[in-house]
């Protein structure tokens, strides 16, 4: 993260002054600060949780299919279920992901805007005009994040109902198969336990995948400006 820090950096020091005059203070700090934490926050402590899961979804799975392949059936429903809802909440978190980098960028555009040119802003008397801009800035990043919560909230009630449903399945389905004398009491107990397991790290593993792919979202512009070739005209000859 730091030579990533460090290149995004040098990057933006052999751009030409067009480049930085496309462009504000506010937002290109805003890169260097807040999307590169967003990158750290991937390598310290979602890769962990999710391969962490990853491992104990592989482990459960591997001990249902020796217990009773007929209940490991069930792991496919939901791993198919859960494959579809994942595509769907992944594209959404990764395009409001982006926005809201985007739009936190203007955020610090517009504070960084006023507070530089604070002189000018009070000989002017323009602080209620600074004050709104910054306030329409910030609200409409707060309507990002209302749509992600949103977001999250529908998409962790929906992999809840999927769970519960195919505990169930699992649970009448062994049932059965206790009854057609195909499976011990013992047996059973403990494949429902483990389905438990596997369904709760498939859930776990899906929700990191999805903070994986936000964060992909996030930090996209950041790597494109640490490939930035150097400017011809940067230095001064």
């Amino acid at each position: 993260v730091d030579r990533l820090r460090r290149a995004v950096y040098n990057a933006l020091l052999d751009q030409d002054l067009q480049f930085h005059e496309e462009r504000s203070v506010g937002e290109l700090t805003s890169r260097l600060s807040a999307d590169c934490s967003a990158v750290a926050e991937v390598f310290s402590l979602r890769f962990n949780i999710f391969f962490k899961n990853l491992v104990s979804l592989a482990f459960g799975s591997a001990f249902l299919l020796w217990t009773s392949w007929r209940l490991s059936v069930s792991l496919l429903l939901v791993w198919g279920v859960l494959s579809v809802v994942t595509r769907w909440y992944g594209g959404f978190v990764t395009s409001l992901a982006t926005q809201r980098q985007e739009l936190t960028a203007k955020v610090n555009e517009a504070a960084e805007e006023s507070l530089s040119l604070i002189q000018t802003v009070r000989s002017l008397g323009l602080e209620d005009q600074s004050k709104e801009k910054f306030a329409n800035a910030s609200a409409a990043v707060s309507e990002v994040e209302a749509l992600r919560f949103s977001g999250y909230a529908l998409f962790h009630g929906a992999s809840t109902a999927i769970s519960s449903a195919i505990l169930m399945l699992t649970l009448v389905l062994g049932g059965g198969l206790v009854a057609k004398g195909m499976l011990t009491v013992e047996l059973l107990i403990a494949s429902i336990l483990y389905v438990d397991q596997v369904l709760q790290a498939s859930c776990h593993v899906v929700d990191e995948f999805a903070s994986l792919l936000r964060v992909v979202g996030t930090s996209k512009v950041v790597f494109d400006l640490a490939q930035l070739d150097v400017s011809p005209t940067a230095r001064a000859p």
